[in-house]
């Protein structure tokens, strides 16, 4: 109780309101210092109950119960490029089985997983408290599932028409029409030499190509032409164990030449005399 008056005075003070104990963020307020307790407050051992559960500390990013952040939207991806990302809302905690932020908007709760903090002159909007405040009847209770909480509006993108409105449109267009009685009318063999209604025809019988696959009715095409080998099967066709190739043979070496004589004398015999 005292980490509750304590967290309530400090909203007060942060967005000069009087919060009294049916105010609609007050169950997210316990919930909260519940939360916190179970995560930073320390038993006679030294150690938290978060810790004695997982036998690690909790390291989880938190910001300031109440502030004013901004969520990013989950299905950012659908929306257009010029459409806003991220939306001012109110923090009231981290969901413990998903790891999510808790956000409060107008009439509902949110979750989302990527915040932004804002500068000091816009860190506590009393506008949004205020919003809050009025319509809290969503918020007297934080939600026991994941399935209560509500995802955020989104604008989606126009889809595109469907394929049937697509096909009646083009059959509009290209019906060929006949003139009217008042004006020229054209001969018969004139009107059928016309492209419009030459087309006309084989357009009405061809499926469409958004039309289903039972529609078409293509004739089979002729099978491929077989090929005719020759009965002899090549060295290449044949596998690599039954394949004898010939083993090349290593060129002969040539033949010694016999020494050709030369001109000049050659030294047979040398005679050495000293004195005595």
């Amino acid at each position: 109780m005292g980490q509750i008056r304590t967290l309530r005075a400090q909203l007060q003070q942060n967005y000069d309101r009087t919060i009294a104990s049916k105010h609609p963020i007050v169950p997210w307020l316990v919930r909260h210092t519940e939360y916190l307790s179970n995560r930073f407050a320390t038993h006679a051992d030294g150690n938290t109950s978060y810790f004695r559960r997982w036998n690690k500390d909790h390291k989880a990013p938190l910001c300031e119960f109440g502030e004013t952040v901004q969520y990013l939207l989950p299905t950012v991806k659908q929306l257009p490029k010029m459409e806003q990302r991220f939306f001012k809302a109110i923090w009231l905690g981290r969901d413990t089985a998903t790891g999510e932020t808790l956000l409060g908007i107008s009439n509902k709760i949110v979750r989302a997983r990527t915040n932004r903090r804002m500068p000091k002159p816009d860190k506590y909007d009393k506008q949004i408290f205020d919003v809050i405040s009025r319509t809290g009847t969503t918020m007297a209770s934080p939600p026991t599932s994941q399935a209560q909480l509500q995802p955020p509006m989104v604008f989606h993108p126009p889809r595109r028409p469907t394929a049937t409105a697509e096909t009646q449109t083009f059959k509009e267009q290209v019906t060929v029409r006949p003139a009217p009685t008042g004006g020229p009318q054209l001969p018969p063999k004139a009107v059928a030499g016309t492209p419009m209604a030459s087309a006309a025809p084989a357009m009405a019988s061809s499926p469409m190509a958004t039309a289903p696959t039972s529609c078409h009715s293509r004739p089979t095409m002729p099978p491929p032409p077989k090929r005719h080998l020759a009965d002899d099967i090549a060295e290449g066709s044949s596998t690599k164990q039954q394949r004898t190739p010939a083993q090349p043979e290593a060129p002969a070496r040539p033949e010694p030449t016999p020494e050709q004589p030369k001109s000049r004398l050659r030294i047979t015999k040398v005679t050495r005399k000293t004195k005595q």
